[in-house]
């Protein structure tokens, strides 16, 4: 089959493949990026209460019906700390004794339906950007 454009077709795909040509070029040689060399044979050991004065653990109470599928980003406040659970799009909201005080999970593809969250951000007052 021999395929035969007329000549507007034939401007049209001429005008439309010139920003193909000349949006490729090469990479400038210098990015002025910089090196940073670390010594590792001058590294040191230390332990956490060289730098804090004290690290308190709380042990998080949450149901098995609902579980935090790999925890991936946190954000913490004064009153509470939010955990985002990647494989099920969750953020978990717990209080410091470790309690859930609310889930937001709305998965699927509906509106007001999330798959996936790409980010975890609080500020003060309580507004939250997933």
């Amino acid at each position: 089959m021999i395929l035969s454009l007329d000549r507007w077709h034939l401007l049209a795909l001429l005008f439309l493949s010139i920003p193909a040509l000349f949006s490729c070029s090469e990479a400038p040689e210098s990015l002025n990026n910089t090196t940073v060399e670390i010594d590792l044979s001058k590294s040191s050991s230390a332990k956490l209460s060289d730098f804090f004065e004290r690290i308190d653990y709380v042990l998080l109470d949450y149901s098995d019906e609902k579980p935090i599928v790999f925890p991936y980003k946190m954000a913490f406040s004064q009153d509470r700390f939010f955990v985002e659970s990647r494989e099920n799009a969750s953020i978990f909201i717990f209080d410091w004794e470790g309690k859930v005080e609310r889930i937001i999970q709305n998965y699927g593809d509906g509106p007001g339906e999330f798959r996936f969250i790409d980010g975890l951000f609080y500020r003060t007052p309580f507004y939250m950007c997933m």
